[in-house]
């Protein structure tokens, strides 16, 4: 029998764990593979507040279909602090619904996701711990009789991670399947409505990969579910049918989401089985427990390790090559390429100080696929698509490359033509493109630069100067939003093809900046200035 003592234990063990792993992680800090682009984003907006748009990544790109509160609160507390926060905060809802629904039997599901959620520190999945934790907050107000605030905590998880969101509807639909439909479809509106609404004002375009590995234990989990679960815990079957069937659709079509779908599986599986089994059927359990602990634990745990003792997650890796750009380009916009390095912090420390060809957002080079995979990578293309792409400088580090710039890697190093080197150092190799057209060509004629007199003086980050002498059209290689508006100067700005076309009426300085409109919800093809 147990003590009561004995029950606050087990009912805390949880808790316990998350905040000891949380502890742990703020005293070691480590740099795992998703925290550059989180920690890049709240750069952001501690230096510039909310913005709509990014210049520094991939030719421009929408913020807001990421996170929206993410980076307030990462630039406020500082990312790891967010996250720690979240992951224990996780906990403690988690064990308060699984307490409230299933008593003592509880304690080894709450005890496991408590540990469990340390792997999304480890992987430094920071914006989706966050988001589940506002999640779980909705799942408690729904447990208590509360849906107002389960609608406004199931929106909050929206703008917090579109991840968790969509996890959120996903219990919200087998609410609704098994009886309690008004409260489900509360759940489903709530949390999808940022997601629709953001989408609709700053549409993102490529998808996420979910290749065959990381589909596989879906499936296989629930299959298990379905044969082990009891016929009562209703909720939990129609859940996991759901959700196998979700990924089974995100599995064959391109979208977004991707492989992030495997997520709810591999941190919840595990404590889900073990609300309906805990006390019922215990060797089974305890069957199911070692692949299960390994589906959640095993690619952070790679995460981890690839970050370890890497010197290209450190700034001072970064800061002989930034010192070096600066004394190149004196001053003058140019776009570098490099090769995507294993952890991606070139996305963080270059991206501050030079817009990148690249940066940290596997949907926005789904396009490339194709071309740097598979052996497909010539030098003929691969010129092609630096010039396509404004590139002046290239620079290749002695990282670990990321799976999609190993052809690159190699191709670079084999020598290009069009490639001079320029400057190197025992981990950089830095190249110039011979005949860059760079940022700016004047328009119709996109393989001749535009001049040194009619030109790009500034790149922010959601911004750009453009000084012109005369009265022309030229093609900036910065990607046309709607919502450019031209804030000083004569001109007008249009969509040319994936580029902006920059149409100078009056000579002289021309600032072009990223602004909310109705106009640019409206998808104009073109704004002028006055």
């Amino acid at each position: 029998m147990s003590t009561p003592a004995g029950s606050v234990a087990r009912a805390s063990a949880g808790v316990a764990l998350a905040a000891a792993g949380a502890v742990a992680y703020l005293i070691v800090q480590p740099s795992s593979l998703d925290l550059a682009a989180q920690a890049f984003r709240a750069d952001l907006f501690d230096s510039h507040g909310f913005l709509l748009w990014n210049n520094y990544w991939y030719g421009g790109h929408y913020l807001l279909n990421y996170s929206v509160l993410f980076p307030p609160l990462g630039a406020l507390l500082g990312v790891r602090v967010v996250g720690a926060l979240a992951v224990v905060a996780t906990a403690v809802l988690f064990g308060v619904i699984a307490y409230r629904r299933f008593g003592d039997r509880a304690w080894i599901a709450t005890a496991w996701l408590g540990a469990a959620t340390v792997t999304m520190l480890m992987a430094n999945r920071l914006t989706f711990a966050l988001g589940t934790a506002i999640g779980l907050g909705a799942l408690l107000a729904v447990q208590r009789g509360r849906p107002v605030v389960a609608g406004m905590l199931a929106a909050l998880s929206g703008l917090g991670s579109p991840v968790a969101a969509i996890f959120v509807a996903l219990a919200g639909a087998a609410l609704g399947v098994t009886g309690q439909r008004r409260i489900g479809a509360i759940l489903i509106a709530a949390s999808l409505a940022p997601i629709a609404i953001l989408g609709l004002a700053f549409p993102a375009s490529g998808y996420f990969p979910f290749v065959v590995s990381a589909f596989i234990p879906v499936p296989i989990f629930a299959a298990a579910a379905l044969v082990l679960l009891p016929p009562q815990e209703r909720v939990l079957r129609v859940g996991v049918v759901l959700y196998a069937v979700m990924c089974l659709v995100l599995f064959i079509f391109h979208t977004q989401i991707g492989a992030n779908a495997a997520r709810l599986g591999s941190l919840f599986g595990g404590p889900v089985l073990a609300l309906g089994l805990a006390g019922r059927r215990p060797i089974a359990l305890a069957v199911c427990a070692l692949p299960l602990v390994y589906w959640q634990w095993s690619a952070p745990v790679r995460d981890l390790a690839a970050g370890w003792g890497d010197p290209s997650v450190t700034a001072r890796y970064y800061q002989p090559l930034i010192n070096h750009l600066h004394a190149q380009t004196v001053g003058h916009p140019v776009r570098i390429e490099i090769p995507p390095t294993r952890n991606r912090f070139e996305a963080e420390y270059v991206a501050r100080e030079f817009p990148l060809a690249r940066g940290w957002l596997r949907q926005s080079e789904s396009g490339d696929f194709d071309l740097f995979t598979g052996d497909n990578l010539t030098a003929a293309a691969y010129s092609a698509w630096l010039q396509d792409h404004g590139v002046s400088y290239v620079a290749l580090s002695d990282a670990d490359p990321d799976y999609l710039a190993k052809d690159e890697d190699q191709l670079i190093r084999s020598g290009l033509p069009s490639l001079h080197e320029v400057w190197s150092n025992e981990h950089w190799r830095l190249f110039r493109v011979d005949g860059a057209v760079g940022l700016t060509s004047p328009a119709g004629d996109p393989a001749v630069p535009s001049g040194k007199h009619n030109r790009l003086t500034q790149v922010g980050a959601s911004s750009f100067d453009f000084t012109a002498t005369k009265t022309s059209s030229y093609l900036v290689r910065i990607h046309y939003t709607p919502y450019w508006t031209v804030t000083a100067g004569d001109a007008c700005v249009a969509r040319d093809g994936d580029w902006t076309r920059l149409d100078v009426r009056s000579p002289g300085t021309v600032e072009v900046a990223a602004r909310f409109s109705l106009g640019g919800l409206g998808r104009r093809d073109s704004e002028c200035s006055g």
